[in-house]
């Protein structure tokens, strides 16, 4: 049973190395593109997983044109907003808000799901670690969120608290920006 438990450890690690290097072998395209718009498209694509118990507001006090790889940024807003829906249990609300200061650009994701015990908040962005216990859940979706925003020279952080929702934003560098145009907009849509 030693033998079989050190054959599947070693397994389960060369694996894991594997996909860590596919993890920081991303081929990025960069573009320019309205980080609104893309949001926008993101949700047009997770249309199947919204009902009509879920909300999404849009909270967009300025819209920002970056320079990024658009495609893997849709990639990482569709990774939150799928965990946030999965996250809402009944009815409830996701809000996304685009904001900025003189160093970053900000793109929050807050729901009002079930939240995330503290002791597992430092875990989320590991490999392999997933707080939802099913087994079509691998644990890379944070992790490839966090590399794609790091490529961009920027951070997630995340904050939560139990039976009140979790907020994960993302920073990237002002440095992106090309260009900003007051949006004042706050919108709020039901799907389903």
């Amino acid at each position: 049973y030693i033998d079989l438990a050190l054959h599947s450890a070693n397994h389960v690690l060369c694996l894991s190395k594997r996909i860590q290097s596919k993890l920081d072998i991303m081929n990025f395209k960069e573009s320019e593109f309205w980080i609104g718009n893309c949001i926008d498209s993101t949700i047009s694509l997770l249309q199947p997983y919204l009902n009509s118990t879920i909300n999404i507001v849009k909270d967009y006090p300025v819209d920002i044109k970056i320079s990024g790889d658009s495609l893997h940024l849709q990639e990482t807003f569709l990774n939150i907003i799928k965990n946030a829906i999965e996250a809402i249990e009944g009815p409830g609300i996701i809000t996304i808000k685009i904001y900025k200061n003189r160093k970053s650009i900000y793109i929050a994701f807050m729901d009002n799901g079930k939240g995330i015990e503290n002791d597992n908040l430092s875990l989320v962005l590991n490999p392999f670690y997933s707080t939802k216990g099913k087994r079509s859940s691998f644990g890379l979706g944070l992790t490839y969120c966090y590399k794609v925003i790091e490529k961009h020279g920027g951070d997630i952080s995340i904050k939560s608290q139990i039976n009140k929702g979790t907020t994960i934003t993302l920073s990237l560098p002002t440095k992106r920006m090309i260009d900003t145009k007051s949006a004042n907009f706050l919108g709020e849509t039901t799907y389903g």
